[in-house]
């Protein structure tokens, strides 16, 4: 087969993958918010980064979901800890949490708890850690969260590891907020029950209060 025979099967390739398919079936409707619960091995490896001498006394796990795997793995590994949280659909409080607002906007809860006076009511957060929502609202989780913490809290967000990508991120976020550590997951997490996993590379970012300084590259 000559150079020109197989351009043209190239061709025929391109235009039968682009062929569209119509059909009268209904398409499954999409939910009005994406739900992805962290698997327990993932919580278990972001939370074994802190360090032994780490008590949290109050813990926050914002975008909590149902039953607040995250906030309850805390509780978990530290009985003693205030855990509170919230969610943006309606659900019932987790039973290890202390404090729920639920259904809340993350950013919307931020900002009542900074009119609260964070410093006055002693509720500033020493942990928050979650899986936090992908696109242009993970900055927003982040500058929200350490707005937050209390001195040398730290903050722990499972993100796509795509996130350290952007030019608009190198000279803003990172060049304002550089997270103390990453940790890429070399096994990736899995967000359903099956325990099947996308083709989408995850990290752990972990942020302390107060500490700047450069980014520390780990694989888990």
């Amino acid at each position: 087969m000559g150079t020109t025979e197989r351009l043209l099967k190239r061709v025929e390739f391109k235009q039968e993958a682009l062929r569209l398919i119509y059909t009268d079936k209904p398409l499954r409707p999409r939910p009005q918010f994406d739900v992805y619960p962290t698997d327990r091995a993932t919580i278990a490896s972001a939370l074994s980064l802190l360090p032994a001498d780490f008590a949290p006394r109050r813990a926050l796990d914002p975008g909590a979901g149902d039953g607040g795997p995250w906030g309850t793995a805390i509780k978990e590994r530290w009985p003693a800890c205030r855990v509170d949280g919230c969610d943006i659909r309606a659900l019932d409080r987790p039973p290890a949490f202390a404090g729920w607002a639920s259904p809340c906007d993350y950013r919307q809860f931020a900002a009542m708890a900074r009119g609260a006076d964070l410093a006055e009511m002693g509720c500033a957060w020493d942990l928050i850690a979650t899986n936090g929502p992908y696109g242009d609202l993970s900055e927003v989780w982040v500058r929200e969260s350490l707005s937050l913490l209390a001195p040398s809290g730290v903050l722990i967000l499972l993100l796509p590891l795509r996130f350290l990508e952007s030019v608009r991120r190198r000279d803003g976020l990172w060049a304002e907020h550089p997270p103390a550590s990453v940790h890429v997951l070399g096994r990736r997490p899995s967000f359903v029950p099956t325990g099947a996993c996308g083709p989408t590379a995850y990290a752990i970012y972990l942020w302390t209060q107060g500490v700047r300084g450069p980014t520390s590259l780990h694989w888990l």
